[in-house]
């Protein structure tokens, strides 16, 4: 039952009663259960005032500690010459001896040991996001081979 459920009860239950029952009683009864419902909530609002005291002073102890102007080198933007691509051609006999040229493709290598997950290339004007660009080559050359 929830509390309003049951403050109105005992208020209902206190009208009925008032001529049948000791006065005094019910007046402590129903003094109890408001002083009740009454700290709860000056709890909770308690709870709640030193939850965002805390908050508030983690957030500033965050901002006193950060350096706005400083960026990470793991989010950079590079020039493409500063990338260094690996193309490994591999000569193999085949069964009837004749060679096979075999080519393999290792992915790009960033400057200050970058991933493909966190860099933008300088094109131009504009930007490329090294991810999606991968990704597009890799569908192209997917689709030259089964072509």
């Amino acid at each position: 039952m929830r509390d309003e459920d049951m403050h109105t009860n005992l208020r209902d239950m206190v009208v009925d009663l008032a001529n049948k029952t000791d006065k005094i009683y019910v007046d402590e009864e129903l003094n109890r259960y408001d002083t009740k419902a009454m700290s709860y909530t000056e709890e909770a609002k308690e709870w709640v005032d030193e939850n965002y005291v805390k908050k508030s002073e983690v957030n500033d102890a965050v901002n006193g500690k950060a350096d706005k102007n400083h960026t990470h080198e793991e989010f950079q933007t590079i020039r493409i010459k500063e990338i260094n691509a690996y193309i490994e051609e591999v000569t193999k006999t085949g069964r009837d001896g004749t060679p096979l040229v075999e080519q393999n493709i290792y992915p790009p290598t960033f400057p200050n040991g970058l991933i493909t997950n966190n860099i933008n290339i300088v094109d131009g004007d504009g930007f490329i996001n090294v991810k999606h660009e991968l990704q597009t080559m890799k569908t192209q050359i997917l689709e030259t081979y089964i072509l």
